[in-house]
């Protein structure tokens, strides 16, 4: 077990060698290591500084960047997974540049009961944009939920903990003791948050009994670092606490504390405080020792967790000892290494464009926000201001007071989440969201107060109703109160179009209401247009005002033109019809009742489904009467209308319906984008937290409840084989163990005559039809490179994909299944069957790695077909912009593995033409040779070509670019070679590779020239001429097939033509540097050689895929047009490599 996590280590960071066991006194014996790849903690951090300046302004502290011992990421979390790195130190930056814990004011509050919607209110002193920190905070979020949910809750939950425990301190009040400073500061420092962001990082899930298991264990580590941050962050927060002094009472930092203890001075207070996290330092270790060698024995996730965590206590220590945030005399030169780094070429190619100087500011003080101004302090680290409590009195209710009642209660923050969402766009002051926040909260509590009298619910989010509290007659009273008090807030807008909008949103309203307590007190079924349009009046009615508020407030210069109108008709649908879909499910019945809606006679959306789909459906009807009549309904009768409704296929269907208007939402926000210029990160998340995913086992709403996830359920599948078949083929596997005669003749006697005559009917058909889906995708996707070969091989891949594929290895069965099914979802826009293909994918996979552990079986036409189509399948799916290249190395291992006489001729040919492209730019990308521009594949790929153009199939256009090919399957290999020249000095070397260089360019453009003179003279040329140049080519196809195959050759001569150049460059640079130079002013001397002002400054090439080169110039992209596939395979896999 020691030797597997050891590897694991190894395979993300190394250790760092020092010659002490300690560090400056600190983590003794403790192994330090670093990040292999940190320069993806880098680019997290500037991508986090970017956004920064983007939606809130300059930079004026040092984040989580330390160009000296490693970025804190790297040296914190060194076996943090490689492509998670980026988004946890884009967080680290993010909580360094808010002083490392968030900063609650009095008016701060956090929401226990928020239903994950965002992060509650709060404010921090260095903020000047409200909305542009919930656009990072969101921006955040969503990052985390896309890569890992499950990790992801995790991570969040502690960070509202995290904020809870700060913001109930009061900081004036100072500490009488070591023990309750440590409690405090361990969550302070934000060490368990950052605890989960390590194994968010490593993918690591704790149960709650494991989490129970070691919380004490981990304990001493969590005090260790806090305290080690105060040791180093010390000096600077004294100087800022000596400066504000008459302001402050207390310090929160252990080197303080111990002065005001002990009354000892700086240096004594500082060795107390290191001896102090020694302590904790050796307890955590002794403690992990107790653990793995008793009841942890056998606990290797808990191990690796614990040890990941060990690693935390000596890289604070490196990264604290010269990182800028606690030595301000290492800002200046930190900084310009910064500034190098953030205008660097890879910052740029990240970022979109290099990150402009942030630490200047041409702002005023006098332009400087509310928040800026009310406390421009520098510290280095957290302080948190005193919240005072508020007292209550105990007197008889006030009619306010209901609604503070009502307010109380858990709440889905949707609506507060909402107006941010729509400030990123409008950019309203901050006085005027809250005053929009705050109509919004009092006409909901309003409206609340009245829906529970007039649909006579007893249960309000699970507690009593207030009526039922209070009385009706009180509570009436109470929502009127509520409705003049929403009015005089919109007076206070001071715009009269503003209580125009309010006076006509507010008439819907009540209309959309009313219409909906007509039909529960006349038992009427509203058809589903009806029923759209009261949603459309009463749920969107409070949204359509908000945003029509915001919009008459918002200046022009910021979007008050925008329409959204048809964003808030589909929130407004959305919202009531989940509402409705979740009364009937066993989640809302936790906290609102089970079906209440069913108790209250309402018609909800599926229950309308299900009344108008089935006329007759006399039972379910005579339920709602009776129910109506009897003022409830019973628990039996509930379940059975809950069976009739499953029944009618009408809970299946309204969950469909709220896919498609989440799909159109999604359309909705993603055009409003574009027109604005604004992403708008707040409501995307938004609109993610809201809605079950349907590419997880487990979405978000449903792991916390405990249930099965309604959007994974599957709506439709297949049986690939019979029972019969079944049956069949355990008995043909299992020979060994056959049953008894008797048992088997039971058995069969049970067997139908269809599965008797053929068993695999069914499975012959689905395999038919999947075949032609199949082939479809081939013309649409690959028409060019399909007519380009397929009348010029023996078997092309609609050949093959027709033969009988029931005794087919399953990697290729389902290979075939999964990329046809992926084809008709992306196709049809249909979520749900990409989702199923998503399955067959894995199952595919899972097959083919069995298949490839056997070289007999690895080395099979079938496992190499299964490659290829699974690589197609990622094409299509289209995850990344370069997961096609997903499964191309194993492509290339499987083809050599195979050798050259299987590619000769047959459907081996085939293959390898298939994907013999992609191979190139996989090696392009990877920076490596690729094996068919070595000499022996050349040869053999020299060979095919002479053996066609002995072929009646033959295609002098063909041969032309497959001679082509040749030498572009050589750039590869030149590209490396060119690197390696340019780190060594033998000029011989250098000069046999310049000479090679020269004549491959030489035989590609002269291969070029003879197919641009084809085609120049192919409208003079007669006939049967071009017949014979063109081959079995379809004309249709010659003019995409021989332009993509141009453009190939002139980037494949481009790439030999820089290599040249710039192998040739540095011979020259390194001759000149040799050469003595005579000085025209004095004869005889030697002057100082020009050419060694360019030693040591010559850069590597580098060549990277493109995706944005291709949509830009081409209209292709992955998600985008079918052809960009059928356009990178002509181009011979040039296109999109940019040198």
């Amino acid at each position: 077990m020691e030797q597997t996590i050891s590897n694991f280590e190894d395979d993300t960071s190394y250790r760092v060698e020092r010659g002490s066991p300690d560090i400056e006194g600190f983590c003794r014996h403790y192994a330090l290591r670093r990040h292999k790849y940190e320069e993806k903690a880098n680019l997290g951090s500037l991508q986090c500084r970017a956004d920064w300046v983007k939606y809130i302004g300059p930079i004026e502290r040092w984040g989580s960047w330390n160009p000296y011992e490693g970025h804190f990421g790297s040296v914190v979390l060194p076996l943090c997974k490689p492509d998670r790195l980026a988004i946890i130190s884009y967080i680290f930056e993010y909580a360094f540049l808010y002083d490392n814990v968030v900063e609650s004011s009095a008016k701060a509050t956090l929401n226990t009961h928020a239903d994950n919607i965002g992060l509650d209110e709060t404010e921090y002193r260095t903020i000047r944009s409200v909305s542009g920190t919930k656009q990072i905070q969101s921006k955040m979020m969503l990052e985390l939920l896309s890569i890992d949910p499950t990790c992801a809750e995790v991570v969040l939950d502690s960070w509202k903990t995290m904020i809870a425990t700060t913001a109930r301190h009061d900081k004036a009040k100072p500490f009488s003791n070591l023990e309750d400073y440590v409690n405090y500061r361990i969550i302070d420092t934000g060490a368990p948050f950052v605890d989960t962001l390590m194994r968010f990082g490593m993918g690591i899930l704790l149960t709650e009994e494991e989490i129970e298991t070691v919380t004490p264990i981990v304990k001493p580590c969590y005090a260790a670092l806090g305290l080690a941050n105060d040791y180093f962050s010390f000096d600077v927060e004294w100087k800022e606490f000596q400066e504000r002094q008459s302001d402050e009472g207390a310090m929160t930092n252990a080197v303080w504390l111990f002065m005001q203890w002990n009354n000892v001075d700086v240096a004594t207070a500082k060795k107390l405080v290191r001896e102090v996290t020694n302590r904790y330092e050796e307890e955590y270790q002794r403690r992990v020792e107790e653990f793995i060698a008793g009841e942890g024995r056998n606990a290797a996730k808990l191990h690796t967790y614990l040890r990941a965590l060990a690693y935390q206590i000596p890289g604070n220590i490196a990264w604290s000892l010269r990182c800028p945030r606690y030595h301000p005399e290492l800002c200046d030169e930190a900084g310009r290494l910064l500034e190098d780094e953030m205008c660097s070429e890879t910052a740029t190619n990240v970022l979109g464009h290099p990150v402009e100087h942030e630490r200047g500011s041409n702002t005023t003080g006098s332009e400087k926000s509310p928040v800026w101004t009310a406390d421009d302090n520098s510290s280095k680290r957290s302080s948190v201001s005193s919240i005072d409590a508020i007292e209550e009195e105990a007197e008889s209710p006030k009619p306010e007071q209901l609604g503070t009642e009502i307010r109380s209660l858990p709440s889905k923050g949707v609506r507060e989440a909402f107006v941010d969402a729509m400030n990123v766009w409008l950019v309203l002051p901050n006085d005027v969201v809250n005053r929009v926040k705050s109509i919004a909260e009092t006409l909901h509590n309003a409206s609340l107060l009245l829906d529970d009298i007039e649909d006579s619910s007893p249960l309000r989010r699970g507690q009593p109703a207030a009526h039922t509290i209070f009385g009706q007659g009180q509570t009436i009273n109470s929502a009127n109160y509520l409705l003049i008090q929403a009015m005089h807030q919109v007076r206070q807008l001071d715009n009269q179009r503003c209580m125009d909008v309010f006076v006509e949103e507010m008439r819907n309203l009540f209309i959309g209401q009313s219409f909906d307590l007509y039909w529960t007190r006349q038992g009427e079924c509203p058809s589903q247009d009806e029923y759209l349009e009261m949603i459309s009046q009463k749920t969107g009615g409070l949204f359509r005002l908000l945003t029509r508020l915001m919009t008459e407030k918002a200046s022009t210069q910021h979007n008050s033109t925008i329409t959204l109108d048809s964003l808030v008709s589909l929130l407004g649908q959305y919202f009531q019809i989940r509402d409705d879909y979740k009364n009937l499910t066993e989640d809302y019945a936790i906290q609102k009742g089970f079906c209440e809606d069913l108790d209250e006679g309402k018609y909800s959306f599926p229950l309308v489904h299900a009344l108008t789909t089935q006329p007759r459906n006399f039972q379910l009807r005579g339920i709602l009467r009776e129910s109506r009549n009897t003022g409830g309904m019973s628990l039996p009768l509930k379940q059975c209308v809950l069976e009739q409704l499953k029944q009618a296929g009408s809970m299946e269907y309204t969950h469909l319906i709220l896919g498609k208007l989440m799909k159109d939402i999604m359309c909705e926000i993603g055009s409003l984008e574009q027109k604005t210029g604004c992403s708008n990160w707040v409501l995307r998340l938004l609109m993610t937290r809201l809605r079950c995913d349907l590419t997880q086992p487990f979405c978000n709403q449903c792991t916390k409840r405990n249930l099965d996830c309604p959007g994974y359920e599957k709506r439709w599948k297949f049986m690939h084989q019979t029972k019969g078949s079944i049956q069949k083929d355990q008995q043909r596997n299992t020979r060994s163990q056959l049953q008894p005669h008797t048992e088997a003749a039971l058995v069969q006697a049970r067997q139908s005559i269809d599965e008797r005559v053929e068993p695999n009917l069914a499975a012959a058909a689905l395999d038919l039809q999947q075949k032609e889906v199949f082939c479809t995708f081939l013309l649409t996707s690959f028409p060019a490179q399909f007519a380009s070969c397929g009348k010029r091989v023996e078997v092309n891949w609609i050949d093959y994909a027709r033969r009988p594929l029931l005794t087919a290895p399953q990697a290729l069965v389902w290979a075939y299944r999964a990329l046809a099914t992926v084809f008709i979802g992306r196709k049809y826009h249909d979520m749900e069957k990409v989702t199923c293909s998503r399955h067959m994918y894995s199952r595919a996979l899972n097959y083919l790695a069995g298949v490839i552990q056997h070289p007999k079986f690895a080395t099979t036409e079938e496992a190499l077909a299964s490659g290829i189509l699974l690589t197609m399948y990622e094409m299509v799916d289209g995850i990344t912009g370069a997961s096609w290249l997903t499964h191309t190395r194993g492509l290339a291992t499987m083809i050599q593995m195979r050798g050259q006489d299987v590619h000769r001729s047959g459907f081996g040919l085939t293959l390898l033409k298939s994907c013999r492209a992609f191979l190139v730019a996989d090696s392009l990308i990877r920076g490596e040779h690729c094996f068919l521009g070595e000499p022996q594949w050349r040869a053999f790929l020299s060979e095919l070509a002479d053996i066609e153009s002995q072929s009646p199939k033959r295609s002098e256009l063909g041969l032309i670019v497959d001679r082509a090919f040749i030498e572009i399957a050589s750039c590869p290999g030149w590209l490396v070679e060119t690197q390696k020249m340019i780190k060594i000095d033998n000029p011989n070397e250098k000069s046999r590779v310049l000479r090679e260089l020269e004549f491959s360019h030489f035989r590609l453009n002269k291969l070029q020239k003879e197919l641009q003179r084809a085609l120049a003279h192919q409208r003079q040329a007669p006939v049967l001429t071009w017949q014979r140049f063109v081959g079995p080519i379809p004309w249709d196809f010659v003019d995409p097939f021989a332009q993509s195959s141009l453009y190939g050759m002139r980037l494949g001569m481009s790439l030999l033509s820089q290599l040249h150049t710039v192998l040739r460059s540095d011979l020259l640079r390194r001759y000149y540097l040799t050469k003595p130079w005579d000085n025209p002013e004095t004869p005889g001397l030697p002057s100082p050689n020009p050419w060694s002002a360019l030693n040591g400054n010559v850069q590597e090439w580098q060549v990277r895929f493109d995706p944005e080169y291709l949509r830009d110039s081409y209209q292709i992209h992955p998600s985008g047009n079918e052809d960009w596939m059928d356009r990178i395979a002509m181009s011979m896999g040039m296109l999109g490599i940019r040198a």
